[in-house]
């Protein structure tokens, strides 16, 4: 059994030379170097393997988004690694995505019988994404919700034994990630990786009981291998036909899941609230006449950022030394989001 087993810096242990037991003899040992040292018992022997996590990066996730022809929405990312970062990233994924364009149906890998078919669902998986060269990317039905999409881009050392450049070294970024989608913004997670050594695992089956506590927090271990960022994915469904009160609704919504973020104050999503109430009333009795409510709210975020028009979040400053009431980019998603309805309605440009 071949388990790649990594973690975030202190989600298991407290500080260097604290130690996890199991079984009499068996632990897990972060050292200096923030790698993990697995002593377990096999059955016969106690044994020893080492596992470096994938988390010795620093990453920022920076998303841009565009409204293109026929109201498809472009989503793209850059990828910094900080100058401290002790791995190149290597691996990004995001999930929870409502919708990416295709312009042809997946073909599920569960349909697959032979070598053409497998082909088939590999290319149809790879047909939406946009990625840069040396990378794959793929998108995929959530494994944690089949309703919904995970896309990810993977570079991989195999593949390019030769290249000199590893993913994203520290120090360093990469443009040209990304898909497109008809649905709006909101925010979910990015979940990135360092290069780790392509052998790791056990020599042997691992601990010899299932039942162990080690096993057990070796899995919590390999599930939280990742480093997570905030980024803008597709997340708000557009009604069709396309209904301006019912979007506003949606993406009230959505806002309140920022709440419990940290992305807003509650007192500013209060004040947006009756914005928002006002303006799907309008809306619903006035047609266009609702834009007026939107302007409102678009000048409460412009109050607190600059260059949220850009639609891209390195383009986005705060305005003042004061604290803003709301994140940088959930200001950013909820703006285009806004624009989006006042365009589809007439106003705006």
């Amino acid at each position: 059994m071949k388990t790649k087993l990594s973690i975030l810096i202190g989600l298991l242990l407290a500080s260097y030379a604290s130690v996890i037991f199991a079984y009499p003899g068996e632990s897990i040992v972060q050292d200096a170097n923030g790698d993990y040292l697995i002593t377990y018992w096999n059955g016969a022997k106690m044994k020893q393997t080492k596992f470096v996590p994938a988390t010795k990066i620093e990453p920022t996730v920076i998303s841009a988004l565009k409204l293109a022809d026929v109201w498809l929405i472009t989503y793209r990312y850059t990828i910094d690694n900080g100058v401290n970062a002790k791995q190149p990233i290597t691996q990004i994924m995001i999930g929870g995505i409502s919708n990416i364009y295709r312009s042809q149906p997946l073909v599920p890998f569960s349909s697959v019988t032979d070598m053409n078919s497998a082909l088939s669902a590999f290319q149809s998986s790879q047909a939406p994404m946009v990625q840069p060269n040396l990378w794959n990317g793929l998108a995929l039905p959530d494994p944690e919700n089949n309703s919904l999409v995970q896309s990810s881009w993977d570079f991989s050392t195999e593949m390019h034994p030769h290249e000199i450049r590893i993913g994203i070294p520290h120090g360093s970024y990469q443009q040209g990630f990304g898909y497109d989608s008809f649905d709006l913004p909101g925010i979910g997670a990015a979940k990135l990786e360092g290069d780790t050594p392509i052998q790791q695992g056990y020599e042997d089956e691992g601990p010899s009981s299932t039942d162990s506590e080690i096993v057990s927090q070796l899995n919590q271990i390999e599930s939280n291998d990742f480093v997570a960022r905030n980024a803008a994915i597709p997340a708000i469904a557009i009604p069709d036909p396309f209904d301006p009160a019912a979007t506003l609704e949606r993406i009230q919504e959505h806002m309140h899941t920022w709440i419990a973020k940290q992305l807003i104050e509650p007192a500013f999503a209060a004040q947006l609230d009756s914005h928002f109430k006002t303006a799907a009333d309008v809306y619903r009795k006035q047609g266009p006449a609702g834009n007026g409510q939107i302007g409102r709210m678009l000048a409460l975020l412009v109050q607190q950022y600059e260059g949220l028009e850009k639609g891209d979040e390195e383009s986005v400053k705060k305005k003042s030394a004061v604290p803003a009431q709301i994140d940088k980019l959930a200001a950013l998603v909820l703006y285009f989001d806004l624009k989006y309805v006042m365009r589809r309605m007439g106003g705006g440009n």
